[in-house]
């Protein structure tokens, strides 16, 4: 049994986490809503967690978007706030949730609908909140056959069999990380073999893309593991010297076209010098040579 802002959860289904909303005891009828202009995806996505919280919270409730004599929650995205900045300004009659983009509406969202949850009624409060890191990243230990070398209990949701997988299993946890204000994840293990080193070719990029839209949406980007040594391992050189020219070319045009084929992805998380795998001290460099030379491709 667990309990979660008031309320006894005795289901046996926990896949939607502490976003299992139940009925409270304040009853309404109608509350309306003004959605953010612009069509951004991470703002279309916070009016869909506030509808989909309130029918959950209040079943029956009428949402409609006419003001007037019914509680009102106004959505707005504004450039005089930090990007990642949201605010809650709450009455007894009316909510503003205000966010710098459309990803810290969804994280002022999430702060909101807790505030119902716990208070059990539309909260009076004045909030301002920042995160205190810009990079709030979970790194996934997932193998592309599946297993995880390091982390929770089971077999990998990205992974299986080989492949990059992507549904409603993706999606249920990009909304739990956005709820907690978690904004990047590195999907495959730092120890990159070469089944996970192609992650960076054309063979991947659909595959990539659609799971990489499905964070998009909740404002949390994809980052990957790579092969320090992919300039040999999948690109034929017979070196991975960062003060190679050949290599750093290698890199710049990889980057080029995978971060033009592939929306959100964030960058790169790289392991090198360790456990037998080749790194910048192979080559006599600094782990700042090997940096900086991926730092140049990636840059544009």
């Amino acid at each position: 049994m667990l309990r979660y802002g008031g309320h006894i959860m005795n289901s046996s289904d926990y896949s939607q986490l502490w976003l299992d909303y139940r009925e409270i005891k304040h009853r309404v009828e109608e509350i309306a809503i003004s959605d953010a202009p612009g069509s951004d995806v991470c703002s279309v996505t916070a009016s869909k967690e506030l509808r989909r919280a309130l029918k959950q919270l209040f079943p029956g409730v009428k949402l409609t978007a006419r003001s007037g004599k019914v509680y009102t929650i106004k959505l707005v995205v504004s450039s005089e706030l930090p990007e990642e900045t949201f605010s809650l300004v709450c009455e007894k009659d009316f909510a503003v949730i205000t966010g710098g983009s459309g990803k810290a509406l969804i994280y002022g969202v999430f702060s909101y609908v807790r505030k119902i949850i716990i208070a059990e009624k539309f909260p009076i409060c004045r909030e301002k909140t920042t995160p205190a890191n810009p990079l709030r990243m979970l790194d996934h230990w997932d193998n592309p056959d599946g297993s995880i070398e390091r982390g929770y209990s089971g077999n990998s949701f990205y992974f299986t069999k080989g492949r990059i997988v992507s549904g409603r299993r993706t999606e249920m946890f990009a909304r739990a990380l956005a709820s907690v204000g978690i904004n990047g994840v590195v999907i495959n293990n730092v120890n990159v073999g070469n089944d996970a080193a192609v992650f960076i070719t054309e063979k991947c990029f659909d595959s990539l893309n659609k799971l990489s839209e499905i964070f998009e949406r909740y404002g949390v980007k994809v980052y990957l593991s790579i092969d320090f040594a992919a300039p040999m391992d999948i690109g034929g050189l017979d070196s991975a010297d960062p003060l190679d020219r050949k290599v750093a070319g290698w890199w710049k045009k990889c980057c080029k076209k995978l971060f033009t084929s592939v929306r959100n992805l964030g960058g790169f998380l790289v392991k090198a010098d360790s456990e037998g795998r080749p790194g910048p001290f192979t080559y006599g460099r600094t782990h700042a040579d090997g940096a900086n030379m991926l730092a140049a491709a990636l840059k544009p």
